[in-house]
């Protein structure tokens, strides 16, 4: 079990702010992988949002792995140290 610091940022897309890490990683697990969404992927997912949806984000192993997955794979439509350090606090879980 880890536990996932819900850092706050001050991103901004347009008009929407994503404010939290929580946010990010929402972000990241709901894009559509290359090969789409199997079942088995879609329940990876959903374990992961239920999990971040609390103050304290507590997190299996098992989910880690599926968060570290989706944010690796994420590409993004800006430059911004805040999302280098985002990805850099996934990574080091």
């Amino acid at each position: 079990m880890k536990i996932i610091e819900n850092k706050i940022t001050e991103l901004k897309k347009d008009e929407t702010s994503f404010t939290s890490y929580s946010d990010l990683i929402k972000i990241c697990v709901n894009v559509t992988p290359k090969e789409w969404f199997t079942i088995d992927e879609m329940w990876k997912r959903l374990r992961v949002l239920k999990a971040i949806e609390s103050e304290i984000i507590q997190i299996e192993d098992a989910d880690v792995a599926t968060v570290k997955s989706c944010v690796s794979v994420m590409v993004w439509g800006a430059i911004s140290q805040e999302l280098i350090d985002f990805v850099d606090y996934i990574n080091s879980l």
